[in-house]
């Protein structure tokens, strides 16, 4: 996955976008929209676009579970294992020195 997206950023740059809004929510489980936001986190190379990563987590519901049942699993286990993976700097903030960004919405 960061091959990939190291790949496209690197198009992304020679067609000259200097920033990029890279989405989760498509992993549709917690530990694949964490995995997500972890690949955006380690794409920082100088010769990069700058990278904001934000969290989407219910951009999609996964077809084996209720809107409701969906909600309630992001906002207790999606949402405070971001934070606690933010606190262990595993995805921080960043300025635009540093490349990445890291947006909870």
């Amino acid at each position: 996955m960061s091959k990939l997206l190291r790949k496209r950023l690197k198009t992304m740059i020679s067609n000259g976008s200097t920033l990029v809004e890279c989405k989760s929510g498509y992993g549709l489980d917690k530990d694949n929209e964490i995995k997500m936001l972890r690949v955006i986190h380690s794409v920082q190379d100088e010769d990069l676009p700058h990278t904001v990563a934000n969290y989407l987590g219910a951009h999609s519901v996964p077809k084996d579970k209720g809107l409701e049942a969906y909600t309630k699993e992001i906002l207790e286990e999606h949402i405070p294992e971001i934070i606690v993976s933010r606190i262990r700097y595993e995805l921080t903030f960043r300025n635009s020195s540093n490349k990445v960004s890291f947006l909870l919405l």
